[in-house]
């Protein structure tokens, strides 16, 4: 079965909770280069399409892997960048380490139709994560919000490529021994290197957790659930609101 809401969602629906807050760490991710590889394939019609899919998966793969072997959780995707929130903040440093390291090893991709170049920004926050769960008694759905969230999309803001960003907020819960940081401009540093900043084991543990259909049927179209299509193109017209 497809997870395709948050294990978070799915155990606090199951518990019957439908709303709270919390503190916690944030990382915003995003890779840039998907879309030159994505306009060059779609010119190769299936095949590209083919193509296109393993290097998703190839990328995606290790990346989420590193996100929940470090305690924490993807909230939301959005395209080829996504935001994950952790219990701990200096977890979530490592992992972004962690990722920046998968991007120096595999973000070249070689096909047959070309060579391309993946990059990843990623910043990170620390603080108020509130969430809820709203919707119909047939359809639901669900959020994250707060100033942690927006902190690690505004730390991703000041990034170049391959770059972590931390703002003040994180940078109060890291050690200074463990960490060497340049400042970049007011509350914001860049992340130079990392010394003695390791993965707490007792706080790291790969959720393997089969949300129940019947959860996931609450908040996605059984079409979704059912779907063998690895990938395809399509053009379509997208809209974006903001409330």
């Amino acid at each position: 079965m497809k997870n395709l809401i948050p294990h978070f969602i799915a155990q606090k629906f199951e518990e019957g909770q439908f709303s709270g807050q919390f503190s916690a760490a944030t990382m915003f991710l995003d890779i840039s280069g998907f879309t030159a590889i994505t306009e060059r394939l779609m010119q190769e019609g299936k095949e590209g399409a083919e193509i296109l899919s393993i290097i998703i998966n190839d990328i995606f793969e290790p990346v989420i892997d590193a996100v929940y072997h470090a305690g924490g959780f993807i909230s939301t995707f959005a395209g080829d960048a996504f935001t994950s929130i952790f219990p701990d903040a200096e977890n979530a440093v490592a992992c972004a380490v962690r990722i920046n390291k998968v991007f120096s090893e595999i973000g070249r991709q070689k096909t047959k139709f070309g060579e391309f170049e993946l990059f990843v920004k990623i910043g990170l926050s620390y603080g108020l994560v509130e969430w809820g769960v709203l919707g119909s008694e047939k359809h639901k759905a669900y959020y994250f919000r707060g100033d942690a969230i927006n902190g690690c999309a505004y730390s991703e803001h000041q990034c170049e490529k391959m770059g972590v960003v931390l703002d003040d907020k994180i940078l109060s819960f890291i050690s200074e021994d463990n960490i060497e940081t340049q400042k970049i401009d007011g509350k914001y540093q860049k992340l130079l290197e990392i010394k003695d900043l390791e993965l707490s084991a007792n706080k790291c543990s790969k959720l393997d957790y089969a949300i129940p259909r019947e959860i996931l049927e609450k908040f996605m179209p059984n079409q979704a659930l059912d779907l063998k299509i690895q990938g395809e193109f399509r053009e379509v017209v997208s809209i974006f609101i903001s409330y």
